[in-house]
């Protein structure tokens, strides 16, 4: 049975402006009654013309930042966001801008499968960086690196991306399988065919790794079961 559940009210407008982070309202946790955050600092309001969720890992803590959908329990379906990122100002020059989602997370938020981007690989001049674009992960245990090394080229990709600009993306889950569309494609920009994940269920989450500014918006699940 299909179930489907829009949260563009969770993105919630408070400011209404179109430029970059220094427009937009710093709230508290409190003013964000579906959200649930982890190891990152969070702000709303309008970016490039949507209502949109700010969130930046928090630099004196390890792991990556988690924006989690309360109350939703997630197995198959199709998730559809849009996201922007870039390297954060004051991040080191080897950073990519990394931002994407997390499904099936652990109860204690150790394990999960996630798709992210590479926001300023898209139009990097350097080949094998535009190659890194997309990547899949499975922490704890499968970390890009270590994918990397023992499986190259098998979870990573190339596709194209702006930095800071809105980018479309699609992310369809079925038992052991998943795939990432990027900006509108009628065709998987890359396919898992068999997931990493620990966990068959679990928790929802917009995903930001280290030294990003990442934005997210117009989210929608459609749970198959």
């Amino acid at each position: 049975m299909k179930k489907l559940i829009l949260l563009n009210s969770i993105f919630l407008t408070l400011l209404i402006s179109n430029f970059g982070i220094a427009q937009l309202q710093v709230t508290t946790q409190e003013n964000y009654k579906g959200l649930t955050f982890i190891n990152v600092e969070t702000q709303t309001g309008i970016y490039k013309g949507n209502a949109a969720v700010y969130g930046k890992q928090k630099g004196s803590e390890e792991g990556s930042g988690l924006i989690i959908i309360n109350d939703i329990e997630f197995s198959t379906g199709v998730i559809e966001f849009d996201l922007a990122g870039s390297r954060a100002a004051d991040a080191p020059a080897q950073m990519r801008g990394f931002l994407g989602l997390a499904f099936r997370i652990s109860e204690d938020n150790s394990s999960y499968d996630c798709f992210y981007l590479r926001a300023l690989n898209g139009r990097s001049d350097n080949q094998l960086q535009r190659n890194h674009t997309v990547q899949y992960i499975a922490p704890p245990d499968f970390e890009w690196s270590k994918l990397r090394e023992e499986s190259p080229g098998v979870y990573e990709t190339y596709v194209d991306m702006v930095p800071k600009e809105w980018t479309h993306v699609k992310i369809i889950v079925e038992e052991n399988r998943a795939e990432i569309y990027v900006h509108n494609a009628t065709q998987p920009t890359m396919i898992v065919n068999s997931l990493l994940g620990k966990e068959k269920s679990g928790k929802l989450a917009l995903w930001v790794g280290p030294g990003t500014d990442a934005f997210f918006a117009n989210l929608k699940i459609t749970k198959l079961k």
